[in-house]
């Protein structure tokens, strides 16, 4: 019995698991934070030292002054001193002209009229009084002496306005209603006056291009019937008493521009300002 438990006893250490003592962990987070703490503490201090050198005062001794280089002040240009191009003003200016005329055609015994002309036109506008030939008036008995002239041109560059004094007219039929422009002077006519293409009212052979003017233009029916022709069409339109502006009173005008459509409108300027007297004069 002795000898067993001695041997169990010695035995004991051989048959027992030694312990084995644990190796230390190493713990990365906590080394993590430190790196972290570090890179913080760095950057602040770093950041910290570069401000305080850039606010300390370069010492001139060591620096040397870098040139400035500054371009000149634009100038300002006020506003009221910009050029501008402004359109072109011809001021216009009025003339007056009294013509002698004869009535001729206005009947047997012819009578002199002197006819006063007034109207705006540019400084450098012409105007050029026509003189009846001789043999307009030579075969009339009692001519009135010194009725000479015919009418006047008014020249603006390459457009002519003749204006001259009309004692006799004859209507005529339109087969077509015509592209009109109308215009109004209440110092000449109570009536409209309008623009006619000469060539649309005589035909393109009888007609000497430009436009002419006229009061007698109607596109009435109870008008232009006295045209219709027997058993035919109504026609529609018509000029009543030939191509002439009635004046107030019994006198009437011719007026024909040499240019037609846009660069008619400087005709059309001079009529809606024209005014026109006559009177009867005796030799």
């Amino acid at each position: 019995m002795g000898d067993q438990n001695t041997q169990q006893i010695g035995e004991n250490p051989v048959n027992q698991p030694v312990p084995i003592p644990e190796k230390p962990r190493i713990n990365y987070l906590m080394i993590g934070l430190v790196v972290l703490i570090c890179f913080v503490i760095f950057g602040v201090g770093g950041y910290y030292l570069g401000k305080q050198n850039q606010n300390k005062t370069p010492d001139n001794g060591n620096i040397l002054p870098t040139p400035i280089v500054t371009s000149p002040p634009k100038a300002t240009v006020s506003p009221t001193n910009i050029p501008t191009t402004q359109p072109t003003t011809v001021k216009s200016v009025s003339q007056s002209i009294t013509l002698n005329v004869a009535a001729i055609g206005g009947g047997i015994k012819i009578d002199g009229y002197d006819f006063t002309f007034t109207f705006n036109k540019e400084p450098s506008d012409s105007v050029t009084i026509l003189k009846r030939d001789e043999n307009e008036y030579k075969n009339y008995q009692g001519f009135p002496q010194g009725a000479l002239d015919k009418g006047l041109i008014i020249k603006h560059g390459d457009i002519e306005l003749e204006i001259s004094p009309t004692f006799e007219g004859v209507g005529t039929a339109i087969i077509n209603r015509l592209n009109t422009v109308i215009i109004n002077n209440n110092k000449l006519t109570d009536s409209s006056i309008f623009r006619l293409k000469e060539k649309e009212v005589m035909g393109s052979q009888n007609s000497q291009g430009g436009s002419d003017y006229t009061t007698q233009y109607s596109e009435n029916p109870e008008v232009c019937k006295a045209f219709n022709p027997d058993n035919g069409p109504t026609v529609p339109a018509c000029i009543s008493s030939g191509l002439q502006v009635f004046l107030r009173g019994d006198h009437a005008l011719w007026i024909h521009c040499s240019a037609e459509d846009d660069r008619a409108i400087w005709c059309d300027n001079i009529v809606k300002n024209l005014s026109v007297s006559a009177s009867k004069y005796t030799n």
